[in-house]
């Protein structure tokens, strides 16, 4: 049986084609993407890639077949797309964020707490990390703070100063 993974939104169409404009939850490494999947009630219907253009990783315009004109393809708009998840690794960084949740974090080399949840928007993921004192802090997922992730430790290394921690923790 198949398992989908949702990848991003359909956000508007662009122009009088049917051409859309599609956000994505993570970055695409590979554009040539044949098709993609949206949910039909419990079904998976496939869409059709016709032209693929990147415009940077999380954002694409998607020409697609038999959607020929706007109003046509209006009908895609605000439409979750999915992907079989057994191809997901040959067309996105598969740094797939669920896959970060249970990680110990450190703040240098103190132990402050476990990432329990990831949110994903179109252009980062955010850790929601359970502080040791049972507040939880928000850390995105970025180079600024996040340092080091090592997958054999399960453990993420982050550099935060107490300013940080004080002001994004509840």
């Amino acid at each position: 049986m198949n398992s989908f993974i949702k990848i991003g939104t359909i956000l508007k169409t662009k122009g009088f084609d049917g051409t859309t404009l599609v956000a994505l939850d993570a970055a695409i490494i590979d554009s040539s993407i044949k098709a993609v999947f949206i949910q039909k009630g419990t079904m998976y219907s496939p869409l059709i890639i016709e032209k693929l253009t990147k415009i940077d990783d999380y954002t694409l315009h998607i020409k697609w077949t038999n959607y020929s004109g706007k109003e046509q393809a209006q009908a895609l708009n605000s439409r979750e797309i999915f992907m079989d998840e057994k191809l997901l690794s040959q067309f996105f960084d598969e740094e797939i964020a669920e896959d970060l949740v249970g990680y110990e974090v450190y703040n240098l080399e103190e132990k402050i707490g476990q990432v329990i949840t990831i949110y994903q928007n179109n252009h980062q993921e955010t850790l929601e990390i359970k502080l040791s004192n049972d507040k939880l802090l928000l850390v995105p997922l970025i180079d600024e703070y996040v340092m080091t992730i090592d997958d054999d430790k399960m453990a993420i290394y982050c550099q935060l100063t107490e300013d940080y921690i004080e002001l994004f923790s509840n």
